[in-house]
């Protein structure tokens, strides 16, 4: 559309009203219209330019659903070059990151993002095979207690939460076996089913009195507590 005037003019909501408004005002007496021509008569107290191409670009940023009505986000002006002028940035920056041409970016990232889905499924079947080697390494050089019972504590350091919790779960496969795994800020406990040993009663029992909290079933449990608290 061409840059339509906005003009201010002060009426009697009466005369305001019959001669349109896109909203009737909330109460009586001098009013203070604002006119876009062609478009809009509303009473605003409001700043407003002179005229709608001095509003600049805009720019839609979202939709949202509010109480029956819909919220339009938007930005106006600089701030339309601002933006436009951040988002280039970034998509320099991934496409720089990915060593290809931005044009590219919309074929290499989900092909980046699917790749990157295969490697984590392939770490995580290797962490649970890990898992399994290194709980019955550590049960075989376990002593039994008097019911027959071998206990482990390990002490975590460099694992992922994935292969620890992995390794609680292992347990269950043996035979009377219960490992507790320790690490900064964390405990979790696995136990064999012959063990005798509920690990989220005993979970809960071991970290009270850290300050810690946590739970789980009698097989699987964990648990946080405060940093330093358990190594």
């Amino acid at each position: 559309r061409p840059a339509l005037p906005v003009t201010v003019s002060f009426e009697a909501s009466d005369d305001a009203v019959a001669a349109g408004l896109r909203k009737a005002p909330p109460r009586d007496g001098e009013l203070r219209v604002i006119t876009i021509a062609g478009l809009d008569r509303s009473a605003c107290g409001g700043t407003h330019v002179a005229n709608t191409a001095a509003i600049g670009p805009i720019v839609l940023t979202g939709t949202e659903k509010m109480r029956g009505h819909l919220r339009v986000g938007f930005l106006a002006g600089a701030r339309v070059l601002a933006h436009l002028a951040a988002r280039d940035a970034l998509v320099g920056e991934l496409a720089r990151t990915l060593s290809c041409a931005e044009e590219d970016l919309a074929v290499l990232v989900p092909k980046r993002q699917e790749e990157l889905q295969q490697w984590r499924a392939q770490v995580i079947a290797l962490e649970t095979e890990l898992a399994a080697h290194r709980v019955r390494a550590l049960l075989a050089a376990a002593i039994p207690d008097a019911s027959g019972v071998r206990r482990v504590t390990y002490h975590a350091t460099t694992e992922s939460p994935t292969l620890v919790r992995a390794m609680a779960q292992a347990v269950a496969s043996e035979s009377k076996a219960l490992l507790i795994i320790v690490s900064a800020s964390a405990v979790v406990l696995g136990s064999s089913a012959d063990s005798g040993v509920d690990v989220g009663a005993l979970l809960k029992a071991t970290i009270a009195s850290h300050g810690g909290k946590g739970g789980g079933s009698p097989r699987l449990a964990q648990g946080v507590v405060p940093s330093g608290t358990l190594l």
